[in-house]
């Protein structure tokens, strides 16, 4: 019985064939693929299961050993020949305007595909004569951009990077294909730039950014350029992107100058934790002379506070003998740049001020008489007598502490009535500072 089971199919098959019965099978859709060129590409195709029905062309390319898509189209054309031909009617020929992503100057392989016409597209098969070489010469486009340089300053010691954009934007017909680059990238601008070829469509905008990072560059200008490279008019164009570091002038405070001591503070912001240079001066009948010179080597932890920094930023220098004639001069003080150009020396606040010493006269000896002793009756201190005042005391609370010190750090470098203003020269400075240093805890 299994043997006969087995026989029974084949023959019924055959015999429905035998007497008109028709058994169809899904079959490929076929065509030409006639030719391509860097205007258009086309050819026919058709699909013997629906030999007068139009059908899909797919159409891929080569890139970097990778089939690509590239667009589709319908047998919508007139092709007579092949109707006369293949005995059919309806229509079959196709073409496509050459597709501009594929006008890059390189040599392209276009692959055509007819889909076949069967809901299951089991039958698509690729086109006689399929696929064709072509090597194109881009169309020239134009780009517009909203700026053509990038420029981003600092001051030295800066450390937060800082970001720049621009826009282009295709204002052609044309695809423009192109490529970005930056020529012997720097250290200090950002990476991450795609080295592939990049697209842009007609009416595309597209966004460029820079991002500088200033962290341990020195005083000066840095620059580079970023390339795009592309068929577009003014190819290849270079973006010029400008990096400055700039240099900050020292200050401080010329604190005060008496007869045996001139001091103050400076600092350079581009070096802040460093020690600096001061170089003093004088008027002399209106011409200004060099009197000394001396170098931030003190201790001024008020200044560190309040500014943040760190280092030796304090300076004092005995007042010079050459001034000490009597006549009344103006001591200038600068703070020199530590930049190595020097450009930027600045005279210091409070500078100048004035000082008048005079040479002290040797005393002459003259005869004194020793008056007779006399007894002298002095009465006792009353119970009431006020408590002995200290001048550091600014608060007055019959000691001179941390909360004293903490009024004369808040008040200093003012000028004008204060009670910090312990010495009475009307600005709160180094003297006022040293006075409450030999009080404290008095």
């Amino acid at each position: 019985m299994k043997t006969k089971v087995a026989l029974v199919l084949p023959i019924a098959i055959f015999l429905l064939g035998l007497f008109g019965f028709s058994v169809s099978a899904n079959q490929a859709p076929t065509g030409n693929l006639d030719g391509a060129t860097c205007d258009i590409i086309g050819g026919w195709a058709y699909d013997p299961d629906t030999s007068n029905d139009g059908i899909a062309i797919h159409f891929y390319y080569e890139d970097a050993g990778q089939l690509k898509f590239l667009t589709d189209t319908f047998t919508s054309g007139q092709r007579s020949d092949v109707n006369s031909i293949l005995g059919i009617t309806g229509n079959h020929g196709f073409t496509i305007s050459t597709p501009d992503i594929l006008k890059d100057g390189q040599s392209r392989a276009i692959h055509a595909y007819a889909i076949d016409s069967d809901p299951s597209h089991s039958m698509n098969a690729e086109l006689a004569f399929s696929p064709k070489t072509i090597r194109c010469i881009p169309a020239i486009g134009t780009f517009s951009f909203t700026r053509n340089s990038f420029e981003v300053t600092y001051t030295k010691g800066e450390k937060n990077p800082e970001g720049q954009a621009l826009e282009f934007t295709n204002t052609s017909e044309t695809i423009i294909n192109y490529t970005i680059s930056v020529p012997n990238q720097p250290s200090w601008l950002n990476t991450g730039y795609s080295t592939d070829q990049l697209t842009s469509s007609p009416g595309q905008v597209t966004g460029l950014g820079a991002l500088a990072d200033p962290t341990g560059l020195d005083v000066g200008t840095y620059s580079t350029n970023i390339v795009l490279t592309g068929n577009f008019a003014g190819s290849p164009l270079s973006i010029l992107v400008v990096l400055k570091i700039l240099n900050q002038a020292p200050w401080g405070w010329l604190d005060g100058a008496r007869c045996d001591i001139i001091g103050g503070w400076a600092y350079d912001p581009d070096s802040p934790n460093d020690v600096i240079a001061v170089h003093f001066y004088y008027e002399d009948n209106g011409t200004l002379k060099f009197l000394a010179d001396t170098f931030t080597m003190g201790e001024r932890p008020d200044v560190n506070s309040i500014l943040g920094i760190s280092g030796t930023h304090g300076y004092t220098i005995l007042t010079p003998e050459a001034i000490k004639d009597g006549r009344t001069y103006k001591i200038h003080a600068y703070g020199i740049d530590s930049d190595p150009s020097h450009s930027l020396n600045a005279e210091l606040l409070g500078s100048p001020t004035a000082v008048n010493c005079g040479n002290m006269p040797t005393p002459t000896p003259t005869h004194t008489t020793t008056p007779t002793p006399t007894v002298t009756i002095t009465s006792p201190p009353s119970t009431t007598s006020p408590p002995a005042f200290n001048i550091a005391d600014i608060n007055q609370d019959g000691k001179v502490n941390r909360s004293d010190y903490d009024i004369l750090i808040a008040n200093f470098g003012k000028i004008g009535p204060n009670d910090a203003d312990l010495n009475g020269d009307r600005k709160v400075d180094i003297f006022d500072y040293n006075e409450m240093v030999e009080n404290y805890g008095q």
